[in-house]
């Protein structure tokens, strides 16, 4: 994609929900200013994610094996219903976890 001038620039960031560059340099300098560490991802968080790709379906679903589930609940990641932020809206008809 050609730029043609900062106008075309600026739609193309909010058209895409992009940060746009000086946006960037400000959030890095700010961090370099307060000296924010990057978030890191522990080793059971991992886990996690990488049980949850590996048992995503065709369709987007997800089906955890029951022992996940019960280590999910255990370390306090979900609770026995699944939370509303972990719901898909309605409009959306495939992926999201099984009940």
């Amino acid at each position: 994609m050609f730029i043609k001038n900062k106008d075309h620039y600026d739609r193309v960031c909010k058209e895409g929900n992009y940060v746009s560059y000086e946006q960037c340099k400000e959030i890095a300098e700010k961090a370099r200013k307060e000296k924010i560490k990057p978030y890191k991802i522990s080793k059971d968080t991992w886990d996690i994610i990488r049980v949850a790709k590996n048992s995503m379906k065709a369709d987007g679903k997800i089906k955890l094996p029951d022992a996940a589930i019960d280590r999910l609940i255990e370390k306090k990641v979900i609770g026995k219903k699944i939370p509303s932020y972990m719901k898909l809206p309605s409009h959306y008809d495939k992926g999201g976890f099984e009940k």
